[in-house]
């Protein structure tokens, strides 16, 4: 519809252009205000859109410093996991389901001579003997068999570079992947050394074992030689038991016989002694010569067999064990023994010298009569020299050892036993008066005191006799003592 401003009147159409100027600017400060807020919210929007966008990039930012960090973090655990099994000196290696080889370790190439791009999903069929191969492969199976819970432990025989088959002992193992995959795998050390070792032991065992045996059958038999031995020697110590009661009966008898013989043979030989100097003081010159010679021949003969009667019951006499022991001081028996002898130390113009001399268990007569016998031979089988005697003593081994050294005329080397043994001599009467019982009687005295009685000599320079008598344990340190005191005082 048009409207013809002409056909209005000017007062309407005035106020109509007004209000429709009115209405015209209501709209459009309607407009403008909506606009202006439609602006403001959209500056608002941008505003927002740009912080959401720097915020996301930061995060951005952050989660890809975090990745990189998570990657470097996984490289250097990759590198330290393969320098781990590179470095290991066990073989490691892994398998899929089919036994071909995914991974070895540096070892592994190695010892094997064979590098991880040459193995790589190949079986053990494929670089290895057939039967060593099975058994692998037997092993293999009863793992993928007994699931992740188990480890298997087995020792395989594998050949190495050089061709020698060695002994592994071997730990494998389940390995699952991501989703359904499965894998086997392994580490393995060499005891090839522990098994020759053990193998050594086994023979060493077995060669010990055999070595027992034949040790045990040995001392079977040694057991039953020593107990054939100890019955043998029980035997030879009942005899000589019985023998040395006989022995000792048959001493006593002897001793008892010797008593009274000498006894009963001292009167008459008195007799025929005295008689006999009673004939040769008063009809000597008055017979003829041989008549002379025949009473010489009668009285000698009696003198002779009343010295033997006396040594004979010394003897006899030295070996009496009821004869009591007590502390004996040699040096006072030497000194008495000196003063005895000493005219005829005087007309042998002979020189006693003493060592410090201990104080001794023995009895005393039988000590002093061993001293006087050993001083009087001193004196009596003296050289052209003066008589030199030097008595002495030490402490050995728990005993004391007396020694009394000469000048004579010695001794010759195979007569040092000989001179012990009773009715023994060395020398004719006509050179060296006596019966041939003296030493017999100290080595008596001194098997009866416990000690042993020996002689060093040559022939033209003297001898030395040594005799020991024992210390008693109880005793020893005590008679120690008095030696040093003695020594002491003496110097």
């Amino acid at each position: 519809m048009l409207f013809r401003f002409n056909a209005i009147p000017g007062d309407v159409a005035t106020g109509l252009i007004l209000t429709g100027t009115a209405l015209v600017c209501l709209m459009f400060l309607r407009l403008y205000r909506h606009l202006s807020r439609e602006t403001a919210a959209r500056k608002n929007d941008r505003t927002t859109f740009l912080e959401q966008t720097e915020r996301l990039q930061s995060i951005n930012k952050i989660a890809e410093e975090k990745l990189k960090n998570a990657d470097e973090a996984l490289r250097q655990t990759q590198e330290l996991f393969h320098n781990f099994m590179n470095h290991s000196p066990t073989l490691a290696f892994l398998k899929d389901e089919g036994g071909r080889y995914v991974y070895v370790n540096e070892t592994f190439e190695r010892l094997e001579n064979i590098k991880l791009a040459e193995i790589k999903g190949k079986t053990d069929f494929d670089w290895l003997p057939d039967h060593v191969a099975r058994e692998l492969k037997t092993d293999d199976e009863t793992v993928l068999k007994g699931g992740q819970s188990k480890v298997l432990e087995v020792t395989e025989k594998m050949p190495v570079s050089d061709g020698s088959m060695r002994d592994w002992l071997a730990f494998k193992f389940l390995v699952k992947a991501d989703g359904d995959k499965r894998f086997i795998g392994g580490v393995c050390v060499d005891i090839s050394e522990l098994k020759q070792a053990e193998e050594a032991i086994r023979r060493a065992n077995a060669e010990l074992e055999l070595r027992v045996q034949d040790r045990t059958r040995e001392l079977d038999a040694a057991i039953k030689n020593m107990q054939a031995e100890i019955m043998a020697r029980k035997r030879v110590e009942k005899d000589l038991a019985r023998r040395a009661e006989e022995l000792a009966a048959s001493n006593q008898e002897l001793e008892q016989f010797a008593l009274v013989a000498s006894h009963d043979l001292q009167e008459p030989l008195r007799k025929i002694s005295n008689y006999g100097d009673l004939l040769e003081r008063r009809y000597a010159g008055r017979l003829d010569e041989r008549a002379d010679k025949f009473i010489g021949y009668m009285v000698d003969g009696a003198r002779r067999m009343q010295n033997l009667i006396r040594d004979l019951l010394t003897y006899a006499r030295a070996g009496k064990t009821d004869l009591p022991f007590e502390p004996v001081d040699l040096n006072q028996i030497v000194n008495r023994i000196i003063a005895d002898l000493e005219e005829l130390i005087r007309e042998n113009n002979a020189t006693v010298t003493l060592g410090p001399l201990p104080t001794v268990l023995a009895n005393p007569g039988q000590m002093g009569q061993l001293i006087q016998n050993l001083l009087t031979n001193a004196l009596k089988f003296r050289g052209q020299a003066a008589p030199r005697i030097h008595i002495a003593a030490a402490e050995k081994d728990g005993e004391w050892v007396l020694t009394i050294k000469d000048n004579g005329i010695g001794i010759e080397t195979g007569h040092m036993e000989q001179i012990f043994h009773i009715f023994q001599r060395l020398h004719g009467r006509s050179e060296f008066p006596g019966t041939g019982i003296g030493l017999a009687v100290c080595k008596k005295i001194i098997d009866r005191h416990g000690g042993h009685m020996w002689a060093n000599s040559c022939k033209g320079k003297g001898s030395t006799f040594y005799f020991t008598v024992p210390i008693p344990s109880e005793r020893a340190a005590a008679a120690t003592a008095l030696f040093d005191v003695a020594s002491v005082d003496r110097t």
